[in-house]
């Protein structure tokens, strides 16, 4: 499925397509792997919270990324604060 979606971006943007712009999110914490978020929609419940663990810890990769690129070190997100990525294994 990642390869899916890299190439409906080749195909709208066209001759605008620019692979230096674009990766896939689970790249962030594995890289090179290109590893497909799996969609839960027909497995049970705990599938959703799998899923949602993995963007929510690829999400914090990239907030730690840049943030310490601009001199932050900690996100935010309103009832706790994250200060290291979590480990998606």
């Amino acid at each position: 499925m990642s390869a899916d979606v890299i190439d409906e971006m080749k195909y709208i943007a066209k001759s605008r397509y620019d692979a230096s712009k674009v990766d896939l999110l689970m790249n962030e914490l594995k890289p090179g792997k290109n590893l497909d978020v799996p969609d839960p929609w027909y497995g049970p419940e705990p599938g959703y919270h799998d899923v949602y663990k993995m963007i929510s810890a690829a999400c914090d990769a990239i907030v730690e990324k840049y943030g310490r690129d601009h001199g932050r070190r900690t996100t935010d997100h309103g009832d706790h604060e994250t200060k290291s990525v979590k480990k998606f294994q």
